[in-house]
Order: structure tokens, then sequence, then C-alpha cells
């Protein structure tokens, strides 16, 4: 689905990889939603009854996010990757499971087991003004919607999700440990 004006767009993930070939194929034999080049993730969705996410967000901001492959942290579901230093906002979800892209990265993908669980992020790099050292926030994913921008509306009725505020994009993702849940994101400004 994507919005009259182009600024975002919702992709829902598919059972198979249709994302797979942009850039290439970036996390082999797992489903995956990529927003592609100019466009970051700012939001993510899932259902209440299934571990397994629903859909992403994706924002286009034009030049200055290139989706030039970085990085693919992998295995979410094994232990926290909080990568930046100093670290953006510490433990940031206590208790669960964390991967965050470097500063100067963004995520622009999201992967998941054919069972439903997150397997990864893809962290890609651009002309970021920030890169995601200032004014940071979580937004809740499971249990309600815990929506930053309310110009966008409700980008996918029936379903929890976490949206960025206004003019910041993801930089991470916690799951529970055990169920592999998408949690929260972690929101930056660009």
């Amino acid at each position: 689905m994507i919005n009259d004006d182009n600024s975002w767009q919702k992709r829902v993930f598919q059972g198979s990889d249709s994302n797979a070939a942009f850039p290439t194929e970036w996390n082999s034999g797992y489903h995956k939603d990529d927003c592609g080049a100019n466009a970051a993730v700012t939001g993510l969705s899932t259902s209440a009854s299934s571990i397994a996410p629903h859909a992403v967000m994706c924002t286009n901001y034009g030049g200055t996010l290139s989706g030039d492959y970085h990085e693919t942290l992998q295995d979410i579901s094994a232990s926290n990757m909080i990568r930046p230093n100093p670290p953006r906002l510490g433990d940031w979800d206590n208790g669960y499971y964390k991967s965050e892209c470097h500063n100067g990265q963004y995520v622009s993908g999201i992967s998941q087991s054919t069972s439903g669980q997150i397997r990864g992020v893809r962290c890609a790099a651009g002309s970021l003004t920030n890169g995601g050292r200032n004014s940071c926030e979580t937004r809740l994913v499971s249990g309600s919607d815990d929506r930053g921008n309310s110009s966008t509306g409700d980008w996918d009725s029936g379903y929890h999700k976490g949206e960025c505020s206004a003019n910041k994009i993801v930089y991470g993702v916690s799951v529970h440990p055990t169920s592999k849940k998408p949690h929260r994101i972690l929101c930056c400004d660009r």
C-alpha cells in the first residue's frame, strides 16, 4: 500500500523472499521486508495473536538515505547487539534482546524465519545529519498502538504498531527473549 503523497508506504511480510533482490540477498533463507533506496523503516506492526511481525512502514527521505548495503545484524534472538559507542539510550529495552545499527547507519529492512520470529535487521548507510545520535525515543510494538506520528493515520488497521515520531527513523529493534515477538523499536533523529 502506497500513500497518496508517496512519502511513506507499508510493506507486508511475504511468504517468500519478495525483496531479496534489493540490493542483494542479505539474509538468505529468510522472509524479509526491505525499504530500498532513499527510505528507512519508521514503523513496525504485529498481530495480537501471533509472534510474527506483520508489516514495516517505510518513509522516503530522498537522497539523504542512499540505502547502500552495509551489514546485516543476524540472529537477534541470541543476545543483545547494542552497537554505537557511546550507546544511544543505554539498555533501551531492559530484559529484551536488541539489535541496533552503528552510528551513521539506519534500519532499512527486517527479516523473519518461516515460523515468524524476527531473524535480523539490515543496516544501511546514508548522509545522515545526526546519524542516530540525538533525541532518541522508544515505541512499543506489541500490546498497543504507540504511534508518534499522527499524520500517517492507522497505516496497518487491526494490528498493533509502533511508529517513530515525525523526522525520526528506526535504528534498532527488540524482541522477547523467549518468544522472539517484536517488542520495541528505537527511534532517533536522522
